[in-house]
């Protein structure tokens, strides 16, 4: 779902609907970044993808 730069350590979205299998991979990605870089919307949140970055 994410990718990391090594040199820079951005945060790059690689899938922004994941299938729902993936959601538990996803809130836990969310929930595990150090600094709280990582958010989930839903569709419904407003016009863009299902995710967006806070």
């Amino acid at each position: 779902m994410f990718d990391q730069d090594v040199d820079t350590a951005r945060v790059t979205l690689l899938d922004p609907e994941p299938e729902s299998r993936l959601h538990a991979d996803v809130e836990l990605a969310v929930s595990m970044c150090p600094v709280g870089a990582i958010s989930v919307s839903t569709k419904a949140d407003g016009p863009s993808d299902g995710m967006r970055r806070a």
